[in-house]
């Protein structure tokens, strides 16, 4: 049983505070000291795992039953889930890249 389901006035509490409280720590430890290049790298090395892990999570998302169905896969639909709306649990990867470029943007 989802958990979400079952819970739902404990999934609104840790909702609350966990993506902030993420986020937050994440900020302090990024290292916006860095030259543009190695920023870029270390911003490359979390979009690898997470684009591979999304492709396949939408790939699979056509084939499984699960509650957010891909009905027509496409080459669009992956590009659109990995760059735009991703699915499933990786979507806190892609909001930890958009943060960190935009805290570095911010600073530099």
């Amino acid at each position: 049983m989802y958990f979400g389901d079952k819970y739902p006035y404990a999934k609104r509490i840790v909702y609350t505070f966990h993506m902030p409280v993420f986020l937050i720590i994440s900020g302090y430890l990024v290292n916006i000291h860095n030259k543009v290049k190695d920023f870029l790298h270390i911003i490359l090395w979390l979009f690898i795992p997470y684009a591979i892990m999304e492709c396949g999570y939408t790939v699979m998302s056509a084939v499984l039953p699960v509650r957010e169905k891909v009905y027509s896969l496409s080459i669009g639909v992956i590009i659109k889930n990995v760059f735009v709306s991703p699915l499933g649990p990786y979507w806190y990867l892609q909001t930890l890249i958009i943060c960190n470029v935009t805290y570095y943007l911010y600073i530099k």
